[in-house]
């Protein structure tokens, strides 16, 4: 169950969107008074503002401030994952973060009620986050049906979201499909089993009681299943079923439903190119006279339901992997989403096409930009797709139009799931981890801009744009739309000055950006659209780096500009470079057996001291030492050495408190021990030292008013939300499995393995400011 801090923040969701009667002052002082009353009941709160008769939206902003304190001070757990779901957590602006970048309050407050079900299923199942699945929508809409990887079941009411059966079957395996009504005939499970002489069969059980209405006892190569996209158990009319009974040579079997018995089977024939090509889609139409298959070559054929004889040519679609497949609700259109190429040598493109079943021909075919695309469906309407990414993002396809738009972010992981809801614009969708949403499409905020899948080479001082490498230049981005916004071209002669780019930088008054290579730096003016080349000597960089490592091969050269842009700072990892903008002076730090790395650069807040991780040998020359330099900008003295220990993983400088934060390990040791946390005062030189729980890697980012801290953990992939100041955790965040964790200027980029779909992608948090 929430607690009550979470359902204030329902009720001041519902503030926001339902109609009551009164002034601003009125508003603020009732609902608030209500709110903070540890008496008030807030079920009952929700309801009287439901029904309530005027726009309180006016109020809202006044009204929020009050709350907020209250909402901190709780430490919901249900309001951070509300946050994250968008993938964005903000710490000191809840205002504009809930107003802006939040879907609607309708979705949220659905949304609560649906991840409390959730988590009541995984609870009383005793399921670890990825065991939960959902299949899909009984006949009339009025049913949802979910399963367990050990076979548990559930029918669920879709209105108040109470379950109906919840059974798990007897000597029942992993369910593998769920057929939808026939006729007269009622839902059905497919399940896996084992039986008594240890054969591998499938079952058939009904939803309602569990009950196994037959068995179909043959042994089935069940790798065959996994790598199809939708696993072909297609229900056939008279209470028949087809499903693939060999995988070499691939056979079609058609089964009854009633005694389990083979009907009849037959072998379609395959491409000659690729004549191993297993089925991925199939699906029943014509009255149940016709079986149109989808093959993952994109090969499409159809078959008689009646003797599976081949009713028309076999058509091919020209693509390589196929991420996903659908119909229209009409059964008239096959869409496919996957990879093309035009030529052997031409770049792979993700590409939507729309297939006319009756015409044999492509009606549509469209280039997706995102190619994270894991989901597909089409809505209600013939002339609408919807597809989900990797990022929890849900967009909409006007065929008419060939125009795409980004409805909003849904959840905080890969939608895989998309289930339209027949007569309304509603439809629920899914996570890998068992999240289900309930979500109005046209209640969802509408962007034209896809986000764009790398991460960012540098963020504008107030996080309003992003400037991205591109193989011609520079592309400047908005943040939360990833909105085109100029490029920076690059001539030949400004790629001589520049050498290989290795870095970007906006400046403190955002008017600039910097760009850093192996023999120079340039600036793009923003405002006069020109390149501006900066008289930053390299010399001495390179010339250091060439006598340490006896190499002709230049080093890579890094550049940071200090908040209130009084020094430029260039670096390898062998010496630094400090460069004054007013007076065009420079100065080179050369430290003997000292290697910089490039994890961190940091400014103190006086804007007048660099901190820069390190890496040493000791004396003995047998283990090295990893830690944190300290610079005065304007003398070029060296300040302070803070040593770590044997490793440093991730350095963190908190302005409100002067601190530095460092993690890692203190001493080399051949078992992995848990990580250190060092605080130092850099003021009084105080050390606090803190030890991170078992498994967690790293402290990714503190916040720069010290008051919140995030650390991580690998796998299974977790993120740590921690009350800095008191030391504790107060949430965490699921997600797969963490490769890297990366601090860019006060956000924090995850980079996840997906296990799923093979590739890493990218999270963002927002701390503020």
């Amino acid at each position: 169950m929430f607690t009550r801090s979470s359902r204030c923040i329902q009720a001041l969701i519902v503030f926001t969107t339902i109609l009551i009667g009164c002034s601003r002052q009125q508003a603020e002082n009732t609902v608030l008074r209500e709110l903070q009353d540890p008496k008030t009941n807030i079920d009952s709160l929700i309801e009287r503002l439901k029904n309530s008769p005027e726009d309180p939206k006016q109020h809202f902003s006044a009204a929020l401030r009050h709350v907020k304190p209250l909402i901190l001070d709780n430490r919901s757990q249900a309001w951070f994952q509300l946050q994250a779901r968008t993938r964005t957590v903000e710490f000191q602006d809840l205002q504009q973060q809930l107003l802006k970048e939040i879907p609607p309050s309708t979705l949220i407050a659905e949304t609560s009620r649906l991840d409390q079900l959730r988590n009541g299923i995984l609870e009383s199942w005793k399921l670890s986050k990825h065991a939960l699945s959902w299949l899909g929508l009984s006949h009339d809409y009025k049913k949802l049906h979910c399963c367990a990887s050990d076979g548990r079941y559930a029918e669920i009411d879709v209105e108040s979201l109470n379950i109906l059966h919840d059974l798990k079957p007897e000597h029942a395996g992993r369910i593998l499909a769920f057929l939808p009504r026939e006729q007269d005939s009622p839902e059905l499970l497919m399940v896996e089993f084992t039986g008594s002489a240890s054969r591998s069969g499938l079952q058939v059980l009904s939803p309602v009681d569990g009950h196994a209405t037959c068995n179909l006892n043959y042994e089935y190569n069940p790798p065959s299943l996994l790598h199809a996209v939708n696993p072909p158990f297609v229900r056939f009319p008279q209470n028949r079923l087809l499903l693939m009974k060999d995988r070499f040579p691939f056979a079609y079997l058609v089964a009854s439903l009633i005694d389990g018995k083979e009907q009849f089977h037959f072998s379609p024939k395959t491409n000659v190119n690729t004549p191993s090509a297993q089925p991925i889609f199939s699906v029943v139409r014509n009255q149940g006279s016709q079986l149109l298959t989808l093959f993952e070559d994109g090969g499409i054929r159809d078959f008689s339901t009646q003797d599976g004889k081949e009713l028309n040519p076999p058509r091919h679609l020209k693509l390589g992997q196929i991420f996903a497949c659908t119909t229209n609700p009409s059964l008239t259109l096959l869409i496919v989403a996957g990879r093309f190429k035009e030529t052997p040598e031409s770049e792979t493109s993700t590409r939507l096409i729309v297939w006319n079943i009756d015409g044999r021909k492509i009606e549509h075919e469209l280039q997706v930009p995102d190619s994270s695309l894991t989901s597909l469906a089409a809505s209600n309407s013939n002339s609408e797709i919807l597809t989900g990414n990797q990022s929890g993002q849900l967009h909409s396809w006007d065929l008419s139009s060939k125009q795409s738009k980004l409805l909003g972010s849904v959840h905080n992981d890969a939608v895989t799931r998309i289930i339209p809801v027949p007569g309304s614009r509603k439809a629920f969708t899914a996570d890998r981890f068992g999240y289900l949403k309930c979500v109005d499409l046209e209640a969802l905020t509408t962007s034209t801009e896809l986000p764009i899948p790398t991460a960012p080479a540098a963020v504008s001082p107030r996080f309003e744009r992003e400037a991205y490498a591109i193989s011609d230049g520079i592309e400047i981005r908005r943040t939360h739309t990833a909105e085109l916004l100029e490029k920076i071209p690059l001539s030949n002669e400004a790629t001589r000055q520049l050498g290989t780019m290795n870095s970007f930088e906006f400046d403190s008054t955002d008017e600039f950006v910097l760009v850093g290579g192996t023999s120079g730096v340039l600036r793009w003016n923003r405002k006069l659209k020109r390149i501006e080349q900066i008289p930053l000597d390299f010399s001495a960089l390179t010339k250091q780096a060439a006598s340490r490592d006896q190499s002709s091969k230049p080093a890579p050269i890094y550049i940071a500009v200090s908040p209130r842009g009084k020094s430029i700072v260039a670096w390898n990892h062998a010496a630094i470079a400090l460069f004054d903008p007013q007076t065009g002076q420079q100065r080179t730090l050369i430290t003997p057996n000292v290697r910089f790395l490039r994890k961190t650069t940091l400014f103190t807040r006086n804007d007048n001291e660099l901190l820069i991780d390190y890496q040493a040998l000791l004396e003995s020359g047998r283990n090295r030492v990893e830690g944190v330099k300290r610079f005065n900008l304007e003398t070029g003295e060296e300040t302070g050495d803070y040593i770590h220990g044997a490793a440093q993983f991730s350095v963190n400088y908190v302005p409100e408190t002067n601190s530095l934060v460092t993690s890692g390990q203190l001493k080399h040791e051949r078992v992995r021990r848990p990580v250190v946390v060092l605080i130092r005062r850099l003021d009084t030189n105080a050390v606090e030292q803190l030890t991170l729980p078992e498994r967690h890697q790293a402290v990714s980012l503190v916040s720069p008013d010290g008051l919140r801290m995030l650390s991580y953990q690998p796998d299974p992939g977790k993120i740590f939300l921690w009350n800095f100041p008191e030391r504790k955790i107060i949430a965490e965040f699921d997600l797969d499995y963490v490769v890297s964790v990366h601090p860019l200027a006060s956000r924090l980029i995850v980079q996840e393995h997906d296990q799923f779909a093979k590739r890493k992608h990218l999270f963002r948090f927002h701390m503020g400011q």
